[in-house]
């Protein structure tokens, strides 16, 4: 029996008798090859948030696998009236256009200077005047265009589709909308965005972020330094297109700042997690946003693409803004930042564009290349952002700034995805139970090629 009959089998049974798949599922590259063309060719995945794309030319490039093993370049970027993507490669020679992330008030290709506008449309080319088209008429700009992928955005992510015909995602998550709407996940603010590359099936990172069962003993020293949770978790039946669970402390405290009025009873307490198949999971609570978006490399490599948002303090009360002295921050991004008198512990940063979600990171081995692209902040477009989304739960409120928080600390290695969960959970507490921003600053996560 081959692997894929066996899987058909699997998947006939009924749900109170499913069972683990087999082996050759994790390690085939024969059914790597057949999720690549049959699963991610045809799927929606998640590549950017609309919050790191706050400004009119700002872009985010991404990789999608395709069947065989390569990768799609696509390039996401903001325009005048949308947020659109499109085939990350010249149409005139096939030169990649943009890497990493930034702004560009054009998209202008590295070989030939080929310029496009944000809409992907040509503006034109050098020296192309006395050329022509390929039915004999003189060349015109209007006749060229990046192609464009399909695009939608939910809940504040952005996720594209190779496929035309696809099924569109909306009404696909539906349900998940429900549960996750009233967070505002869109309004968190990122505090920290990396790509790593883990030695596992991607398969069984995603069962492992949606596994409750095992927290209790593999992660007694970081998810459950406070306590045994799994009696407060529910699980939910799922669908194809998503599932979740929650963790609801009935005695808990608020995970919520005390003038955060976004919630309601006990979903101030509540942590959601969620998966959007194939490869995008999220640990969602009132007070933070943890999310990785998962791509396989290979039957035993995995890319990981993850990020840190807080949630922003929701108040009607007038605050007194006061800047920060120049010399406690980043040099790159002075000005991008400032306390609050009346609200110690909350940082105002620029809508859509904190100091250090807006950093744009390219990993390659274990270094690091950082660009800050943020202009200084106006008066008019500060929001406020609370730094320790720990607080509620007992711990003191710091007034540190995100700026000052370095991206070149020393990381230590983790090579599972057990074990890497509990890494990245040590980054969000710290073991001295510090704050977040500087458990940012001390990421024990091994930097990947991306």
């Amino acid at each position: 029996m081959s692997v894929f009959d066996e899987l058909r089998a699997h998947a006939s049974l009924p749900f109170k008798q499913a069972r683990m798949l087999p082996i050759e599922a994790y390690s085939s590259a024969e059914v790597l090859d057949a999720e690549l063309a049959t699963v991610f060719a045809r799927d929606w995945q998640c590549v950017a948030r609309t919050a790191d794309l706050g400004d009119v030319g700002d872009y985010v490039c991404a990789d999608l696998p395709v069947p065989g093993g390569g990768m799609r370049s696509i390039v996401v970027i903001r325009g005048e009236d949308s947020i659109r993507a499109f085939d990350n490669v010249c149409i005139h020679r096939g030169a990649q256009l943009l890497t990493g992330c930034g702004n560009e008030s054009r998209i202008t290709c590295p070989y030939h200077a080929w310029v496009y506008r944000h809409d992907g449309s040509l503006v034109g080319g050098p020296y192309m005047a006395e050329s022509t088209e390929a039915d004999g008429e003189p060349f015109s700009p209007d006749r060229h265009r990046l192609p464009e992928v399909r695009l939608e955005v939910w809940n504040g992510f952005v996720f594209v589709n190779l496929d035309p015909v696809a099924e569109p995602l909306g009404p696909r998550l539906a349900g998940l909308d429900e549960i996750v709407g009233r967070f505002d996940m869109g309004s968190y603010v990122t505090m920290r965005d990396e790509i790593d590359v883990w030695p596992t099936n991607w398969k069984l990172l995603v069962e492992n972020f949606m596994d409750a069962y095992h927290v209790f003993k593999v992660h007694k020293e970081s998810f459950g330094a406070d306590g045994d949770s799994t009696g407060a978790t529910e699980m939910y039946p799922g669908t194809l297109g998503w599932a979740h669970h929650r963790v609801v402390e009935a005695d808990g405290p608020y995970l919520t700042a005390d003038l955060d009025d976004r919630l309601d009873g006990e979903w101030r307490r509540t942590i959601v997690l969620a998966a959007v198949f194939p490869g995008f999971v999220i640990q969602l609570q009132p007070d933070w946003l943890w999310f990785l978006r998962i791509t396989p490399v290979g039957t035993d490599r995995v890319r990981i693409a993850w990020q840190v948002a807080v949630a922003q303090r929701r108040s009607r009360r007038p605050m007194t803004p006061t800047i920060l002295s120049p010399g406690s921050m980043h040099s790159s991004t002075r000005s991008t930042a400032r306390t609050t008198q009346s609200s110690p512990g909350f940082v105002e940063a620029s809508t859509a564009r904190s100091s250090i979600g807006h950093r744009c990171r390219i990993s390659s081995g274990t270094s690091t290349t950082s660009t800050a692209t943020s202009p200084p902040a106006s008066a008019g477009d500060r929001q406020a952002v609370p730094l320790d989304p720990f607080s509620s739960r007992g711990r003191r409120w710091r007034s540190i700034n995100p700026s000052s928080v370095s991206a070149s600390a020393p990381r230590r290695t983790v090579s599972c995805p057990i074990r890497a969960n509990d890494a990245i959970w040590r980054l969000l507490i710290g073991s001295s139970r510090s704050s977040i921003a500087r458990a940012i600053a001390t990421a024990p996560v091994r930097r990947g090629t991306a």
